[in-house]
């Protein structure tokens, strides 16, 4: 396999909002220069209908022309109406990249659009036949890449109107359709919300070797594009690991230089992730988690006390269709690391645990930019609010995402993350809250 990078922007854009921002990226990605060792490729996913939620899908090359030093959009593909959630779609984008011969030796994935922590583009992983959440139609990796407008009559079961939904393209599903490539995704970058927990990298561990996400909300100013991929221009033999460094440590810069978003630095937390030593965190932090397993039912009340002084990392970011801020909704994200450090202060998490976990934490997030909203450091352990990953924590107090997530992701054995002890403590949680 040549010596490279292949880079494949994986871009959605549903609304006029994204659209904007969309077409800054690929103005800003006109001007990467050229080098016979860097293939940039972008799939985007552009609403046609915004009523019906048509989706068109198009896989493009971004194609070096020495006639004005540019790069412009080259058609490879055009997938007609998509769904931008579907496994499947992905799959085939991917193997339609490996077979067109553009897979160089190295492989980098950006996302680029909305996220949930599960995952991304969409809010709900199945499509909601109704407003009513016990009408729902769980969509599967083998789905069609071509999506069909749904038919559905809420009374009588018959035909009545056409609308095509999409739904979230979780973790597990971009873990599996990356399996497609045959090789280790080098790394993945994500401009996408809350992307940065746990449980994402935990999920996409077996073929990912490294993640860069936010665990905050994130903004349209994303990455500094530019610098790095001209990085790769420079070196082609870069590693994965200095990229997801250099990705991380220009943010701040890239944000300080536009007025129009130096003030969204403070809301910001992003990191890079080591996912090759994911699994040894897993483990030391199921030691964590047992302790905290083993006093949920005699020290609940303190343990949800303590939940409710970490900051739900999505609070005040989901507005209603006019606009207007909904705190009352949360996805229930909460920094694990802090959480940690207040159990700990109290007892429930032993010294010599908590020092463990600190030590794999520091192995595990090896670059991290933290905004001042949490930069402040608390207890003994001087731990800020916000440290690089967050877990997912609900209150179960029937919110859309609170037990939602939760029943369809952890209680329904979906991810990973459900079988460690942490899926034991979030169930004794859920049992202890129903008698409150």
């Amino acid at each position: 396999m040549k010596m490279g990078w292949t880079i494949l922007f994986y871009v959605c854009a549903i609304d006029s909002e994204t659209k904007k921002y969309a077409m800054q990226l690929y103005d800003e990605l006109s001007s990467i220069k050229y080098s016979d060792n860097l293939i940039l490729l972008a799939f985007e996913g552009w609403c046609v209908d915004s009523k019906k939620l048509a989706i068109q899908g198009n896989l493009y090359e971004l194609e070096f022309r020495a006639s004005d030093n540019k790069r412009h959009k080259k058609s490879l593909k055009n997938f007609e109406i998509v769904n931008i959630g579907s496994a499947a779609l992905l799959r085939q984008v991917l193997t339609d990249v490996k077979s067109g011969g553009y897979l160089l030796e190295h492989f980098l994935l950006f996302t680029w659009d909305h996220g949930a922590g599960f995952g991304i583009f969409w809010g709900e992983p199945y499509i909601l036949l109704s407003t009513q959440p016990t009408q729902r139609l769980v969509v599967t990796a083998s789905d069609p890449v071509i999506q069909e407008p749904l038919e559905v009559d809420w009374d009588f079961g018959a035909i009545r109107k056409k609308v095509y939904k999409p739904n979230m393209l979780t973790v597990t599903e971009i873990k599996e359709a990356l399996s497609s490539l045959g090789k280790k995704t080098d790394l993945i970058i994500m401009m996408n919300c809350f992307m940065q927990m746990i449980e994402t990298g935990y999920e996409l561990c077996e073929q990912v070797d490294y993640l860069v996400a936010p665990e905050s909300v994130d903004f349209f100013k994303g990455y500094d594009y530019n610098r790095i991929l001209n990085e790769i221009v420079k070196n082609p033999e870069i590693s994965a690991k200095s990229l997801a460094t250099i990705a991380v440590k220009t943010i701040e810069t890239r944000f300080e230089s536009d007025l129009e978003w130096k003030k969204c630095l403070n809301e910001l937390v992003v990191s890079s992730a080591d996912l090759g030593v994911c699994n040894n965190l897993i483990e030391i932090l199921n030691t964590a988690f047992s302790e905290i397993l083993s006093e949920v039912e005699d020290r609940f009340d303190i343990i949800s006390l303590l939940r409710t002084h970490c900051i739900d990392f999505s609070k005040g970011y989901l507005c209603d269709d006019k606009g207007n801020v909904d705190s009352s909704v949360l996805d229930f994200y909460i920094d694990l690391l802090y959480f940690l450090a207040l159990l700990n202060e109290i007892g429930i998490v032993s010294d010599p645990t908590f020092n463990q976990v600190k030590e794999s934490y520091s192995s595990y997030i090896f670059a991290s930019f933290v905004g001042n909203n949490f930069e402040n450091e608390f207890f003994r352990s001087k731990t800020r609010l916000g440290n690089g990953f967050s877990i997912f924590h609900p209150n179960f107090k029937n919110d859309f995402s609170d037990t939602d997530y939760y029943e369809y992701f952890y209680q329904s054995g979906r991810i990973k993350m459900s079988k460690t002890l942490w899926g034991d403590y979030l169930s004794a949680y859920k049992k202890k809250s129903s008698h409150k």
